[in-house]
């Protein structure tokens, strides 16, 4: 098959990408510019100019917010990933906001409406879960409602789920995947989850028993997003939710796969409520934050995930977290990101 996706310079993306490439299928990648996805690929083994010459790989370079960019990448294609919403281009402070929230609204309503004029296939979206915020019920289900969203790209996000939602109730082939917190190796971007492990093993580990946080397997993740894809064709919606853990076990798990015990601070909530009300000024004034206010708040509203979908459809269970965990430093080891002496048992290991 011949798919096209979007966001394939992003974590999750370059990993769908290498996992497409894999199953043999074609790919065509819409992006703003070719040389963060081609520095995607290299990360993963690709050599780009062979896979160009061989006719497997298209570099597309265009604005999903742009109609025709997106008609034009989707010629020939029979199915369509659109994880681009996932990470938005930087704007600088004042045109921020307004053009994240077209970026991922504008951009999706225009990846879907052409999508489905062209009779291209499925349409595979991926949205967080904290779309699904607030966590009223005591599990979380794709099927839960749409919450307001604290933040505007949060806002947007919901915007843009709730048009992919509002085509599936007609019966369009569209999918759409929740997903937590992706971590995993070969993360050049540095995304959320490899930036905390590397703060964690060169610095400290925030502990509690009482603070949550889920994380999936960006490979379970990408091979889940794979096949809502390309074996479906009918409106589905899958959570991608991994392991909900506390903190205290994550600070566990770092020690035994490293061999030796990491530094550790136990964090009270006020603390924490403190660290996202930073991060939120932080962004409110344009600035880049890892962390914010409702981030925060979501550690100590986490449910249970339900998850039975992605197994009874595609036979995909989560990985154990501490083989994640172990690949994931591993990466950031052999890359130079952490020193060797952080590394215990793992140092070497690729």
């Amino acid at each position: 098959m011949r798919i096209l996706l979007t966001g394939g310079d992003t974590f999750i993306g370059s990993h769908v990408a290498a996992i497409l490439l894999d199953a043999g299928h074609d790919l065509r990648l819409l992006t703003p510019r070719v040389s963060p996805c081609e520095l995607a690929l290299s990360a993963h083994g690709y050599d780009v100019d062979e896979l160009e010459r061989t006719d497997t790989l298209h570099l597309i370079e265009g604005d999903i917010t742009d109609p025709r960019s997106v008609v034009k990448a989707l010629v020939g294609c029979e199915g369509v990933v659109h994880l681009a919403a996932q990470s938005t281009p930087h704007w600088g402070r004042r045109r921020a906001s307004a053009h994240t929230t077209e970026y991922i609204v504008t951009g999706t309503q225009n990846i879907i409406n052409a999508a489905l004029d062209h009779d291209t296939g499925t349409v595979s979206i991926c949205s967080p879960v904290s779309v699904l915020a607030p966590y009223t019920r005591p599990t979380i289900s794709p099927d839960d409602p749409t919450g307001p969203g604290e933040t505007p790209r949060l806002q947007a996000l919901v915007a843009a789920d709730n048009y992919a939602r509002l085509r599936q109730a007609g019966g369009d082939p569209i999918t759409i995947t929740y997903t937590a917190t992706p971590v995993g190796p070969i993360d050049p971007q540095m995304a959320l989850a490899s930036q905390s492990l590397r703060t964690w093993l060169t610095r400290a580990v925030p502990v509690s028993t009482d603070a949550r946080t889920a994380l999936i397997d960006v490979r379970d993740l990408g091979a889940v997003l794979t096949q809502t894809a390309t074996a479906t064709s009918k409106p589905h919606r899958y959570l991608a939710f991994g392991h909900l853990v506390d903190l205290r076990t994550i600070a566990d798990i770092l020690d035994r796969v490293t061999g030796h015990r990491t530094r550790k601070v136990p964090m009270p909530r006020l603390a924490f409520d403190a660290v996202g009300l930073l991060g939120t000024t932080q962004r409110l004034a344009g600035r880049e934050a890892h962390y914010d206010r409702q981030l925060m708040t979501t550690l100590y509203e986490w449910k249970p995930g339900d998850q039975t979908r992605i197994y009874q459809d595609f036979g995909i269970t989560p990985r154990p977290l501490a083989e994640t965990v172990a690949d994931s430093i591993s990466w950031l080891g052999a890359n130079g990101l952490v020193s060797a002496s952080k590394l215990g048992v793992l140092a070497g290991r690729r």
